[in-house]
């Protein structure tokens, strides 16, 4: 009797670890409560146009006022500059600065050109999109 249910409890042990190893393979889990339900997406966005250093002063305060989400871009991309070794932080880093997580499985990286991938779960994607004004190029899957 010992023997058989040493057999079950070691075969539960293994189905269950299985299942965790698939499921977070996948993308699937989410990382919190946070996104319950939801599996990571993945949007293609235009990058913002990077401000010219010549512009005069006038220049840069008038776009502050006319673009705020574009100056906040501007602004964390300086301070993920200061942060970073290398000489132009990856785009991942900016949106940290911006205050946004990337939990596992979700990930910002260059496209080509100038666009950006963003792989996070759709409601943090539509909060972006709100809170930066930026419009998807593309979705898809990761």
């Amino acid at each position: 009797m010992k023997k058989l249910a040493w057999k079950v409890g070691a075969f539960v042990v293994l189905a269950l670890a299985v299942y965790v190893i698939s499921v977070t393979r996948r993308g699937a889990a989410p990382a919190s409560g946070i996104y319950a339900g939801e599996e990571i997406e993945m949007r293609k966005y235009v990058l913002f146009p990077v401000w010219n250093s010549r512009d005069s002063p006038l220049h840069h305060f008038l776009r502050q006022i006319l673009e705020p989400s574009e100056a906040r871009v501007i602004a964390a991309r300086a301070r993920a500059q200061k942060k970073t070794s290398n000489a132009v932080p990856g785009p991942q880093a900016i949106f940290e600065e911006l205050g946004y997580k990337f939990p596992p499985g979700c990930y910002v990286e260059p496209a080509g050109g100038a666009l950006i991938d963003i792989a996070h779960y759709p409601s943090m994607l539509e909060r972006m999109e709100r809170d930066l004004k930026i419009q998807p190029v593309s979705r898809g899957r990761p």
